[in-house]
């Protein structure tokens, strides 16, 4: 019975931990695997305090297209609620399983980001604006892209979280 006991506790913890869910569509059966790199990624590069209640919707889309930005690979959107953590990534479902792999990589390094709260953004006047390790980097999209430096970082940590997903899985 204790045994029985302490079984349900430690899936009770593991649920309110982190959840990660894959919004089902017709490209959900094929991208299964998503879901399992997504929490393997997290529980491995997030601290535990970050993961709790942290929520993750993953959805796969066909042409996936971003305002001012027109057909992306993937993007995040830290969810307006009332809750802090909700996160959905957007991945397009034309990628191969080598390029979703590094985009999903690259969208869970801004979700650590926000999560540890060294990216944040806030609107003033109707415009938004972009913060990084409490330094204001005026509105949003007034930096080229590639000198923004929460996307260097999210660069290298994208090449870091492909290549421990490559070993782990060798490692299994």
């Amino acid at each position: 019975m204790k045994i029985l006991i302490q079984g349900l506790i430690a899936q009770y913890h593991s649920v309110m931990e982190m959840k990660v869910k894959l919004i089902i569509n017709e490209f959900a059966q094929s991208h299964l695997w998503v879901v399992d790199a997504a929490r393997r990624i997290l529980k491995t590069n997030l601290d535990q305090s970050s993961r709790k209640n942290l929520m993750l919707i993953i959805s796969i889309d066909k042409n996936l297209k971003l305002d001012g930005y027109g057909a992306v690979k993937g993007y995040i959107i830290h969810e307006d609620t009332k809750y802090d953590n909700v996160f959905t990534i957007h991945l397009d479902a034309k990628l191969s399983s080598k390029q979703m792999l590094s985009t999903l990589c690259h969208e869970l390094s801004h979700l650590i980001q926000y999560a540890e709260g060294r990216h944040k953004t806030y609107t003033f006047n109707n415009t938004k604006y972009e913060l990084w390790n409490g330094i204001n980097y005026g509105p949003k999209d007034s930096i080229e892209y590639s000198k923004r430096p929460w996307e260097i970082e999210a660069k290298a940590m994208e090449s870091k979280f492909v290549e421990d997903y490559y070993q782990s899985n060798n490692a299994q």
